[in-house]
């Protein structure tokens, strides 16, 4: 007979009096790889890459709340992007409000291209 009981997200197995333990082991190799999911799914459109390097250079409020503008395209793979409001660079206090998109294979990666 058994009998499952969860507690906090460790499982006990009743099976004749002894009492096995079973945990739910998340490993480094899943871990690592959900993580690379995460980062692929984020640079699959120009848009979603610009708010990811927003996000990761240290303006999150910016990344989420701004208004991205399509200036030009740059090549055949590279487009231009403008925000508003721009960020402030918190070195130089200058705006940074031109962004390169490039794509690379199925991805986008996006650079700062200058003032604007």
């Amino acid at each position: 007979m058994h009998v499952i009981v969860e507690l906090s997200n460790i499982f006990f197995i009743k099976w004749g009096g002894i009492l096995k333990m079973k945990r739910k082991i998340i490993t480094l190799p899943k871990l690592f790889l959900f993580l690379i999911l995460i980062l692929v799914t984020l640079h699959l459109s120009p848009k979603l890459s610009l708010r990811t390097h927003l996000f990761i250079t240290g303006h999150p409020k910016i990344a989420f709340n701004s208004e991205i503008n399509e200036l030009s395209t740059y090549s055949k793979r590279s487009k231009l992007f403008t925000l508003t409001p721009s960020p402030v660079d918190k070195a130089t206090g200058n705006n940074k409000n031109a962004y390169k998109s490039t794509r690379v294979l199925i991805f986008y990666i996006t650079t700062h291209h200058g003032g604007g």
